[in-house]
């Protein structure tokens, strides 16, 4: 038989004999125990790795799903960009737009009419009132022929249009006259019309809401039953010369209105619970399914866990499991280290507890796998075995120290896991 030789003696000595010298006994006998707990902590790492990648099957329109696809992380589906604009232009559409009331309109109105009609008065009494008047009007634009010239400067005809008129802006106007081109633009029942120092707006009606044709049709109708036509067309030419909007649009308000509704437009069209089926298996891939896949492979991307685009695991989640894994391990080996000498000190002793750890480990994932439950984990078996090994106060906090580790694996965490596994093996 080969017998070991001294440098294999002086090692087991130093492993399992407390050290006289830091440097290098020190070192060795209490790093070897370092580097066990550490290796426990990464072998838990292994077999209960934080936030595995997923594999997400990809799907065309047409095609029939192979196997059911379940969301792994919540997620929304976004709206696309087509639809996005068509849901903002919608609700743009969708806001009443805002005028701003001038009740100083009819009185200008009125005041410019005034004015126009002194200096056709004045024109008429000239030595060729024709010429005069039509001088007078071309100078403002307004063309009327000699016959409705001569029936603007007849005294009668003269006061029926100057009074006819006044009374359209002092009637009419502050009922609510507005540009056709801004009430074409109206896309809603009612407007938001703002009167100065009335604070909030009033809602109107659109159909109250009268355009220059409708005023101009309406002030004719305040002529006297049987006024000639060509009476008439002269009050037209005046009144549309000289009108003045009652309603404007604030445009301003209204696109700060509009846009605050098409910002408040959500930008997705459906939420998705992790555990939730996006398509089920021999079922119809259609067009919304497809967009379920994709925003589902997105937040998967996202989070880095889409296989083959984030490496499985993330470092930083790996290191934050072992270290976790490490500090509950390291309570029980600090507990060993200060109650329990004798075991700490003898190097075999502490394997063969790192090992029964290790094979717990190993049934851990065994019962993870086969979708076990938690009542099957062989905490049992590691807590009896120490329990004759050595003694049942040690037992009992190893086992609580594995129901604390165990509690904090992916696949195994909550108190579900952490209950039964402690009692049980306490009561072991």
């Amino acid at each position: 038989m080969n017998r070991p030789s001294r440098s294999d003696r002086e090692a087991a000595g130093v492993l399992s004999t407390p050290p006289e010298r830091i440097w290098p006994d020190g070192l060795i006998h209490h790093g070897a125990r370092i580097l066990l707990l550490l290796g426990l902590a990464v072998l838990f790492t292994v077999l209960f790795p934080p936030d595995p990648a997923a594999r997400v099957q990809s799907a065309q329109v047409g095609t029939v799903a192979q196997e059911d696809i379940i969301a792994e992380v919540p997620f929304s589906v976004p709206l696309t960009s087509a639809e996005l604009q068509q849901a903002r232009a919608e609700a743009r559409a969708s806001v009443p737009p805002t005028f701003d009331y001038l009740p100083q309109a009819s009185d200008s109105m009125a005041a410019r009419i005034a004015r126009l009609l002194d200096r056709v008065q004045a024109a008429a009494l000239t030595d060729t009132p024709t010429e005069s008047v039509d001088e007078v009007l071309t100078a403002v634009s307004v063309e009327l022929t000699d016959e409705q010239i001569a029936r603007l400067t007849d005294p009668q005809t003269f006061d029926l249009i100057r009074r006819t008129a006044q009374e359209a802006a002092s009637r009419i106007l502050p009922e609510g006259v507005a540009d056709s081109s801004e009430l074409d633009e109206v896309s809603t029942g009612r407007v938001t019309v703002l009167s100065p120092g009335a604070g909030a707006g009033t809602s109107v009606d659109i159909e109250d809401i009268r355009n220059a044709r409708e005023f101009s049709e309406r002030a004719v109708e305040l002529l006297p039953d049987g006024t000639p036509p060509d009476v008439q067309q002269i009050l037209r030419i005046l009144l549309f010369q000289n009108l003045e909007f009652s309603y404007r649009l604030n445009l301003q308000v209204t696109q700060q209105d509009r846009e605050s509704v098409a910002r408040a437009v959500p930008t997705t069209k459906q939420d998705v619970l992790a555990g939730e089926a996006i398509v089920r298996a021999n079922e119809a891939v259609t067009e919304g399914i497809q967009e379920r896949l994709a925003a589902h492979r997105a937040q998967l991307r996202e989070r880095g866990r889409l296989d083959g685009e984030g490496g499985g695991a993330r470092i930083p989640s790996l290191i934050g499991q072992t270290l976790l894994n490490l500090l509950l391990l390291g309570t029980f080996g600090l507990l060993v280290f200060f109650f329990r000498t004798s075991i700490y000190t003898r190097f075999r002793w502490i394997l063969l507890v790192s090992l029964l750890i290790g094979v717990y480990a190993g049934g851990a994932r065994i019962v993870v796998a086969n979708a076990w439950p938690p009542e099957a984990l062989p905490v049992a078996f590691v807590a009896l075995a120490v329990a004759v090994l050595w003694d049942g106060r040690m037992a009992l906090v190893l086992a609580l120290s594995l129901g604390a580790l165990t509690s904090v694996q992916p696949g195994l965490m909550g108190m579900a896991v952490l209950v039964p596994t402690t009692i049980g093996g306490a009561t072991a």
